[in-house]
Formats: structure tokens, C-alpha cells, sequence
């Protein structure tokens, strides 16, 4: 099992524009990796990726996470590989936020 987190800043400084665009925020992203042997002849996987809110020069985007899993198998002697890969098992992976201005 191995995971990574960022921790991150993202500074916009859109004022050139003749509008306030600006946004200072922190945000974070976060991700789990498991492999497993199931047995002599499979290898299961399973990866759940997060990426927390952050609010924008227009609004704020919603937080969202996501479980993929796989079943591999080697062949050859490892000199090859079949998988079998399930991307967004739940059906979570889904972009929504708000967004605020004078002509929307």
C-alpha cells in the first residue's frame, strides 16, 4: 500500500482585466494505491484519488473522489501482463461548482 497528499496555493491575480479576478486559496489532493496477490495466478489493485474544494476568482469548485480497480495477470513469465481495469466504480468522478458574475 502506498498514498501521496499535496498540500497546494494557487494565487490568481486576474485584476488586469477591469474586474476583480482574484483568489488566494489552499487546496489539497490526496491518493491510496493497494495491490494485492489474490492468488498464484491474479493481482488485484484498487485506487481512491480525492482532490479537496478550492474556491476560484468566480465561485468555487466542489470537492470529488474516485475508486478505479484492476485485476492483472501475468503472462510469460512476466514478460507480459493482462488487466482488467474499472475506472470511477461509483460513479463519483463528477466536476461541479459554482461559478458567479454579472453576465451569468
Amino acid at each position: 500500500m502506498n498514498g501521496s497528499a499535496n498540500l497546494f496555493r494557487s494565487k490568481i491575480d486576474g485584476s488586469n482585466l477591469g474586474e476583480e479576478f482574484v483568489a488566494d486559496p489552499y487546496s489539497w489532493t490526496g491518493w491510496i494505491n493497494s495491490r494485492m496477490d489474490v492468488s498464484e495466478w491474479f493481482d488485484f489493485q484498487m485506487m481512491f484519488n480525492y482532490r479537496a474544494p478550492q474556491n476560484t476568482t468566480q465561485g468555487r469548485r466542489d470537492a470529488y473522489g474516485y475508486v478505479d480497480l484492476a485485476v492483472t495477470r501475468d503472462l510469460f513469465g512476466g514478460k507480459g501482463t493482462v488487466s482488467l481495469k474499472i475506472t470511477d466504480l461509483f460513479n463519483s468522478r463528477r466536476f461541479n461548482g459554482i461559478t458567479e458574475g454579472e453576465d451569468f
